[in-house]
Parts: structure tokens; sequence; C-alpha cells
């Protein structure tokens, strides 16, 4: 508070200083008088008509913020409640607080505006379910999830809770069924974590358990170092993430392999092969040649943006023991 008003007097006698120079020469007494007098006259109005404590602002909490956030979200409905996303997101703000029962409100609502939004059903059968006594999915839920993976058969969140119902109501068979379903939409150390419980329910089944089959490695596998010019090191993106990337030789189309590594550090090795393709109709070795490319991303989007730190592209042969060493040094405008 000190700080800010020394700095505002300070800023207010040179503004003052610079607009009475020509009066100082013609009469040296009145612009003297007015260089005391007029800071004095400003903070005085300040204070009387102004609000002091304005300056003395302490940044919300974040638990502040999300009933800041629930709260203005809460005025747009009332004022708006035909706004489909404004419900969404008091929904989501209510869940973050733990109003699971005015959260499933919020998703009801929602759900009114827009009944065949399956995100939407999978958020209020949790939320319905989070509101229950006994942490167990009721029977509208439950349809909720049906109709969300009828919907979108791949949604991720409505197949774990549907497998999680079915496990509550004591048929492992059917649970250990839908979280299958996950090990092939999900990543391979989503898929290690899964497992345990899918050969937990698969056991109260008298199922056999399952494994993951090992990564078979086909193709050629190219070695790739990345490096980092110390320019720009010291100017790296908080949370930047690395992505490296193959492309035909033409450099038409999307890539053909491609990692994505977070919190990466310099140098780095990593290899790329078919197990990186992006589409199973563009392997990697498909291509006799690819034009190799790395790129650190700012918001950790694969799509190139601002601030981006990138490297030159190099030609190599699709071949083992072929290898690349790409320099992170170009820093988009």
């Amino acid at each position: 508070m000190l700080i800010f008003l020394g700095i505002a007097a300070l800023l207010v006698l040179v503004a003052l200083a610079i607009a009475i120079w020509p009066l100082l020469r013609a009469a040296p007494r009145t612009a003297l008088a007015l260089l005391v007098l007029m800071p004095t006259l400003v903070a005085a109005l300040y204070w009387y008509k102004g609000n002091p404590e304005a300056v003395s602002v302490q940044p919300l909490s974040k638990a502040n913020q999300i009933q800041q956030a629930q709260t203005e979200l809460a005025q747009i409905t009332a004022k708006d409640p035909d706004n489909f996303e404004a419900w969404v997101l008091l929904g989501r703000t209510r869940m973050g607080l733990q109003q699971y029962p005015q959260a499933a409100e919020a998703f009801g609502r929602a759900l009114a505006l827009a009944p065949d939004e399956p995100n939407v059903m999978v958020e209020s059968a949790e939320a319905q379910m989070r509101s229950s006594a006994d942490r167990r999915f009721p029977p509208n839920a439950v349809a909720l999830l049906e109709r969300a993976i009828v919907g979108n058969p791949q949604n991720q969140r409505a197949l774990f809770f549907l497998g999680l119902h079915q496990l509550q109501q004591n048929d492992p068979a059917a649970a250990s069924r839908s979280w299958e379903r996950l090990l092939g939409l999900v990543d391979a150390n989503t898929a290690a974590a899964l497992l345990p419980q899918i050969n937990e329910a698969r056991a109260q089944a008298k199922l056999a358990p399952l494994e993951l089959p090992a990564p078979v490695a086909s193709g050629p596998v190219l070695k790739v170092r990345v490096a980092i010019d110390p320019a720009v090191q010291a100017t790296l993106p908080k949370g930047a993430v690395l992505f490296v990337f193959a492309r035909s030789e033409n450099g038409a189309g999307p890539p053909v392999a491609a990692r994505r590594t977070e919190a990466a550090t310099f140098p780095l090795e990593l290899t790329l092969g078919d197990a990186d393709s992006i589409m199973p109709t563009q392997k990697l070795s498909a291509h006799a040649r690819v034009i190799l490319a790395a790129r650190l991303s700012a918001s950790g989007s694969a799509t190139p943006g601002k601030g981006d730190i990138e490297s030159a592209q190099v030609l190599v042969e699709v071949k083992d023991g072929a290898s690349a060493t790409l320099t992170l040094s170009n820093r988009r405008p």
C-alpha cells in the first residue's frame, strides 16, 4: 500500500513539474505553491471519494475462484436458462466443490437442452452416483451410461463407470467385458494399470486371467537424438511438450510417425518405428526416406503455435541403424 502511494505521488510530481515548467520562470512562487498543493489535494480527494482498500486487494485462493465462478455461472443460467454451455460449466464447477446433488441438477438441466451429448450423460451419471448415500449408480444413471456408450462406443469414462456398476451388482464377468473394451482405447501405461482390476473381476467370475500382448517390433527403427541450442534453452516455455515427427519425403500429408514426450531433458535419445505410425495405412516402413523434425510446443498441442521451438528438417533413409540428430534452435514468431 505505502509503496503504491509513494510511486503514485512521484508520478504526480513529475507530471506537475512538466506542466508548470513555463510558469516556473514567469511566476516562481505560484508554481511552487501548485507543486506542493496539487498532490495534497489529489490525495485528499482520493481518500474522501476513492477506494483506498482497492490497492490492497489480495489474489483469490483457488477455492474462492471456483466459488466465484459458480456464483457467476448461476447468475448466467438464471438470466439465460437455455444456455447449455453455462449449465455444463456450472455442473463441473459444482463437482469441483463436491456439491454433487447440485451438480447433478445442473447436468440434468443441460441434458434437457441437449439430450444426446454422451459426455454430459457420463458427467450426470457420475454426479448422481456421488450424490447417493451408498456411492452406487441409480437406475437413471445406469441408463445414461448405456446411452452414452451407444452414442459413442469408445467413450472411456462411460465404459469404466459401467464396469464399476456391474461389479457393484455382483456381475464381475460383465464388468470384465466392459473394462476389456478399454484396453484397445488407452495407451500402454493405462492398460497396464487397468489390467489388475480386470483380472480381479475375472477371478471373481472364475475366468482365466488376461495378459497384455508384448509389443512386436516390425520394420526398421530410426534412432533420433534431440539436442537443444543453449541460446534458447534458458527461455524454454514452462511445461513445454516435445514432439518428434517423421513425414513423407515430399512433406505432404500428416506425419507417418510421431512421438510425444513431456518434461523432456536434453539431449534426448528415442526411436521411431511402425509402432509410432499415426495411421495403419501409412506405416513408417512403407517409405524409403522420411523427413525428421522436432518441436517443443509451448501449449502442449501438436499444432504449431507461437513461441514453439523447432529444429531444422533432416532427410534420412528408412532402414535399421539409420540415425539423425535434431537440434532445437528456431523459435516460431
